[in-house]
């Protein structure tokens, strides 16, 4: 029963990404309507030094947009992760392996910095607005959604400055 909820929670959250009007400008990057974030995933979190401020009730795309990798946890630890991420099929359709599936050549390895912080965000599916509040690593735990900031070391191995785990309501 937990599981099921779990999945439909997944699966609306992905629906709410797919119809979000995620477009494609003229030049093929994507269109970015807030001036604070980019979507170059070498420098979308060197703010503050490479934390990502993120106001309370904030617009949820943007806060996926301007993260590193989504995904959903398959291992987790005190120091890090291993993170199934979410792929994009087109522009309309997002896609995580379900639990016990996931490919080992896909996953991601995170390591948290030592100043990494913590944070969950409850996105309201009808309005896509974020409420943002504290969180510790204690939150972590399998299939858990994670937004992760920070930057890649390689393919398959990042260094997260941030994780907002992700909750849609």
């Amino acid at each position: 029963m937990k599981y099921t909820k779990f999945m439909k929670g997944i699966l609306i959250g992905m629906c709410v990404l797919a119809l979000s009007g995620c477009g494609v400008s003229e030049d093929g990057g994507s269109k970015n309507t807030d001036n604070n974030t980019t979507n170059d995933s070498t420098v979308n979190n060197s703010k503050d030094n490479g934390t990502l401020n993120v106001p309370d009730n904030t617009d949820g795309d943007n806060l996926i947009r301007s993260s590193a990798l989504q995904g959903s946890v398959v291992e987790f630890s005190d120091s890090g992760c291993t993170v199934s991420p979410v792929t994009n099929e087109d522009e309309n359709t997002a896609v995580v392996a379900a639990p016990g599936n996931e490919n080992d050549e896909t996953n991601v390895n995170i390591s948290y910095k030592t100043d990494c912080i913590f944070q969950k965000a409850n996105i309201n599916i009808t309005t896509g607005k974020a409420s943002i509040s504290d969180a510790s690593v204690s939150d972590i735990k399998k299939q858990t959604s994670l937004l992760i900031y920070g930057d890649f070391e390689d393919t398959q191995n990042l260094t997260a400055t941030k994780i907002i785990i992700v909750r849609y309501e």
